[in-house]
């Protein structure tokens, strides 16, 4: 079955690659190979491949952006892994400040280019790894700097019966690191915000680069950014319990290492790839913090970050199949 999907995918899909290891596709550099994976550059190729899939319904399907805030089994994946980066450029920005790009676009290059036209807003997607799909599954963003939801207009999805939908943000369920696409069948294939001037901002395309540079310096001083991760391990529980990575550094966890996994020394909400880390050491390292954080504090954490791995694939049971 897979050699006849392959096949068939070859035909619609201008890149295709069997055996593709996914641990080069995600940001913490961890995953075995798809069975197939595909890399179509546009809504036609996408609309033609889902339905090659749609007559195979036995035949697993997973999306895949920019792989930040996500790790893969290293067992591999059987079935066909979607990803969005070989999308095509689409960035369209029209007078009003209504601005719709495409969901494969890194999250950087949208927010900075945004700036350099003069708009704002959205400015705190540079500081975000990932794609604008990925970003608006999760409700991506920070603190400080504001959420996908507070500039969202709408998105535009398809499934793998070719079903084509526009969401508008009253319809998305957007929570913190949650929307109603998480777990859903939908690919995003594009999105708009509606962005400010910077002028009404009291900003500047300098300003904003440099307030970019300087929170940049900021996480690269917090945070492993010179590491491969994916990001925060755990969710904060919110009040009135301190954040996930306080409950973690209280324990004294920084440095414990598991095969090639680690809790990094530099933020305890992290963990790292040293070198050669298996999804199994990420799952065991998990497990030790979250038993570590519950006999504690008596707080049950819950992942922020995603694991794709196959239906019935062992993984702890505070992990959503």
């Amino acid at each position: 079955m897979a050699d006849a999907i392959l096949d068939l995918l070859n035909g619609v899909v201008a890149d295709v690659r069997p055996g593709e290891p996914l641990s080069a596709h995600t940001t913490v550099r961890v995953g075995g190979p798809a069975r197939v994976m595909a890399f179509p550059s546009c809504e036609d190729e996408l609309a033609a491949l889902f339905r090659v899939l749609n007559e195979h319904p036995d035949v697993r399907l997973a999306y895949i952006g920019g792989g930040a805030n996500l790790f893969a089994d290293s067992r591999g994946v059987d079935g066909v892994v979607v990803s969005t980066r070989g999308w095509r450029r689409e960035f369209a920005l029209d007078a009003d400040g209504l601005l719709a790009v495409g969901g494969g676009m890194p999250l950087r290059d949208v927010a900075l280019e945004a700036a350099g036209l003069g708009w704002g807003g959205i400015d705190f997607m540079a500081e975000v790894p990932g794609t604008v799909g990925g970003a608006v599954v999760i409700n991506a963003g920070t603190n400080v700097g504001g959420y996908v939801a507070d500039r969202f207009e709408w998105v535009e999805t398809i499934d793998r019966t070719g079903m084509k939908r526009r969401h508008a943000g009253a319809e998305m369920e957007f929570g913190y690191r949650t929307s109603r696409l998480l777990h859903g069948p939908e690919l995003i294939v594009r999105a708009a915000f509606r962005l400010a001037r910077l002028g009404e901002l009291g900003l500047t395309p300098e300003t904003v680069r440099a307030r970019f540079d300087a929170t940049m310096r900021e996480r690269e001083s917090k945070f492993p950014l010179d590491q491969p991760n994916f990001g925060s391990t755990f969710r904060s529980p919110g009040a009135p319990h301190p954040p996930a990575g306080k409950l973690i550094d209280d324990l004294g966890m920084k440095g414990l290492r598991i095969g090639g996994a680690e809790i990094s020394r530099r933020h305890a909400n992290f963990i790292v790839n040293l070198g050669g880390a298996s999804s199994d050491d990420i799952l065991a390292l998990m497990t030790r913090m979250h038993e570590a954080v519950l006999e504690r504090s008596g707080v049950a954490l819950e992942p922020e970050v995603h694991y794709l791995a196959d239906p019935g694939s062992p993984r702890p049971a505070f992990f959503p199949a």
